[in-house]
């Protein structure tokens, strides 16, 4: 049973209806056909990329476009409260005139109600409700009263009356100094937010959304995208990322987000230079090599000698065919052949990349006999939860992104029924059934094979193709190290 092709395409092909015409993609989103790409003159699988590659940059600019009705929405809904700020903070001007204890009434209920709830709540596309706005307008009457009392003066009147004349503030008072340009460097974020989704994955967009909430929280409020990203500012934000105490390749990835985000603003012309820091590529934190972590012989004789069932299945499937929690969650029927025992397909990882290699993997029968007595009979993933559900799962709920990993918790339940004091980290099945390979002279070339990466260099890439019988016979090896094989 090999891998049907249809399944590689997430676009609809359609046919040429005349002779001498070219076929297109295209693809349903929200209840409407759209044509990414154009006509595919140059074929059905030639143009496939191209067209995908345009479906997603179209696809973003949608979501972004429906960001900008969100917001109008948004505001909408909290302007009867921007509307009652501004209603006492004049009510308090004209009573008193512009006097410094004034201007502190004025700046109070600036900062508590329009600062501190009302942007805030526009830049997370909260919606007010029609009670939440009621209750807010009467809060603003009540703090304005509180403020009035805390800073006394006299009114206006009591000035008239007696011939006095209150003491006048000096500069610009600040409802008369003209606003900051709104820099809507929130909106573009989760613009850009949105273009990941579409590009990449709702795990990549949610940890990008992540590293960009890390970088504007340090930023003064209504700070405009220029600044913002200016080399100044983002000097001083990767100096402070590299003060903290993460992982090298933590901070990378906080660094490269925000990177990232400078040049989609730059490419889109929201921001009108690319920073020099940026430019000079100096906005960048190296990653400090770590040896790869295996597990030693001992340890995986330990392990799979207390595991069964599902989680020595997972084991299993790290140790023969080198996959990660998202391969087996990902495993689908099309990819499996239970009857030869081989399975056949990309990496879940890099599955778009023409040049990652589609490896096929003759299941150890360890491996195979549980694979066939956990195998699902309805849907199309191999492996699901208890509850019908994939294994490892990221999904929006309630306006957050949550996560399930359902081998993750295997390898944790399996630890604490082990009284193990080091974490069963899965990963590591992968590297220590790679690193074997490794160690092999003759199987040593076979090893990223095994591991399903893109070919190093051009002859590998164009020229060699590995031999599947030698890959066998690599893979026969490996289990030789884990079982006795008679």
């Amino acid at each position: 049973m090999g891998r049907r092709k249809a399944d590689r395409y997430k676009l609809y092909w359609n046919k040429p209806r005349k002779p001498g015409q070219s076929g297109r993609w295209s693809i349903k989103f929200r209840g409407k056909w759209y044509y990414p790409g154009g006509a595919a003159a140059e074929g059905k699988v030639a143009s496939y990329q191209r067209c995908w590659r345009d479906w997603l940059r179209m696809k973003a600019e949608i979501e972004a476009a429906d960001e900008g009705a969100r917001l109008e929405q948004v505001k909408a809904s909290w302007a009867p409260v921007l509307n009652a700020v501004r209603e006492v903070q004049q009510e308090v001007v004209t009573t008193y005139d512009d006097t410094p204890e004034t201007r502190k009434i004025w700046q109070a209920l600036e900062s508590k109600f329009v600062k501190e709830i009302i942007e805030p709540a526009v830049n997370n596309l909260e919606v007010a409700g029609r009670s939440d706005a009621e209750f807010l307008r009467d809060q603003v009457a009540e703090s304005a009263e509180t403020l009035e009392s805390v800073h006394f003066q006299f009114p206006v009147e009591f000035h008239e009356n007696t011939g006095s004349s209150p003491k006048h503030a000096v500069g610009i008072p600040p409802w008369e100094q003209e606003p900051e340009k709104a820099s809507g460097i929130h909106q573009l974020a989760k613009a850009f937010v949105a273009s990941v989704k579409a590009e990449s994955s709702l795990k990549r967009a949610d940890n990008v959304r992540r590293d960009l909430d890390s970088f504007l929280a340090t930023l003064p409020t209504n700070t405009g995208l220029g600044e913002a990203l200016s080399s100044a500012t983002l000097d001083t934000y990767l100096r402070d990322v590299k003060s903290q105490d993460l992982v090298s390749s933590t901070k990378r990835d906080k660094i490269a987000s925000v990177k990232q985000f400078a040049t989609w603003a730059f490419e889109r012309e929201h921001l009108e230079s690319l920073p020099r820091l940026i430019q000079a590529n100096k906005f960048k934190v190296e990653v400090t090599k770590r040896p790869v972590e295996v597990y030693e012989d001992a340890e995986i004789a330990e392990i799979l000698g207390a595991a069964s069932g599902r989680p020595r299945l997972y084991i299993l499937l790290g140790l023969n065919c080198g996959f990660t929690q998202a391969d087996i969650a990902d495993l689908r029927h099309s990819e499996v052949d239970l009857s030869t025992g081989v399975i056949t397909r990309k990496r879940s990882k890099t599955d778009n990349m023409e040049s990652v290699p589609e490896v096929a993997r003759t299941l150890w029968p360890e491996t195979l006999s549980l694979l066939k007595a956990n195998a699902s009979e309805d849907g199309d993933r191999v492996l699901l939860n208890a509850q019908g559900k994939p294994l490892v799962e990221v999904r929006e709920a309630g306006g957050e992104v949550k996560r399930t990993d359902a081998v993750a918790k295997a390898m944790s339940r399996l630890r604490d029924s082990m009284d193990r004091a080091k974490p069963i980290g899965f990963k590591r099945f992968r590297s220590t059934a790679a690193s074997k390979l490794g160690e092999h002279g003759e199987y040593r070339a076979y090893a990223q094979h095994f591991l399903g990466h893109a070919p190093s260099n051009v002859a590998d890439s164009h020229y060699v193709r590995p031999s599947q019988q030698q890959f066998e016979r690599a893979m026969a090896w490996l289990r030789s190290k884990y079982f006795a094989v008679s």
